[in-house]
C-alpha cells in the first residue's frame, strides 16, 4: 500500500510539472542578453522585444541574420539609447518584432558593420521563438 501511495503521489508531481511548462504564449515578450538560448512563446501578432547592448557610432548594429524567418518580422529600425550623455557612449539597442503564423521559429540576431559583408559579425544572439494561438 505504502508503494501505491509512492506511485501516486510521483504521477502527481510529474502532471503539475508538465502542465507548468506548456505555458500559452503572451501578448508582449521581452528578451535581454541573458536570454541567449532560450525558448519563448508569444501570441500570434504578438510584439517580442529585444534590448541588446551595441553602440552604433562605431559602424556596428543589431539587425537580423540572412535568411530569417519572415514569421518574426521587425517592425522598423532598431532603436537606440546611450548609457550615458558622453559623445561615443555605448548603450541599448532595441529591435522589435511581430509574430506570425502559429510555429516555432530561430530567431538569430548579428552584431556587424552593414558595410562589411564579408566580415563575421562581433557578436550573435540566437532564441527560439514558440508562436502560440
Amino acid at each position: 500500500m505504502h508503494t501505491r501511495k509512492s506511485v501516486l503521489t510521483a504521477c502527481l508531481i510529474v502532471c503539475v510539472t508538465l502542465s507548468a511548462c506548456g505555458r500559452a504564449g503572451s501578448d508582449s515578450v521581452t528578451l535581454t542578453s541573458k536570454d541567449y538560448g532560450s525558448t519563448v512563446h508569444i501570441k500570434q501578432g504578438g510584439t517580442l522585444t529585444v534590448i541588446l547592448e551595441g553602440n552604433p557610432t562605431t559602424g556596428y548594429t543589431w539587425e537580423p541574420a540572412p535568411n530569417s524567418s519572415e514569421q518574426l518580422a521587425q517592425q522598423g529600425e532598431p532603436e537606440f539609447k546611450p548609457d550615458s550623455s558622453a559623445v561615443g557612449s555605448g548603450g541599448k539597442m532595441t529591435l522589435q518584432f511581430k509574430a506570425g503564423e502559429p510555429g516555432t521559429y530561430p530567431l538569430k540576431l548579428i552584431y556587424h558593420r552593414t558595410f562589411e559583408p564579408n566580415v563575421p559579425p562581433a557578436q550573435t544572439f540566437e532564441a527560439t521563438v514558440i508562436v502560440d494561438r
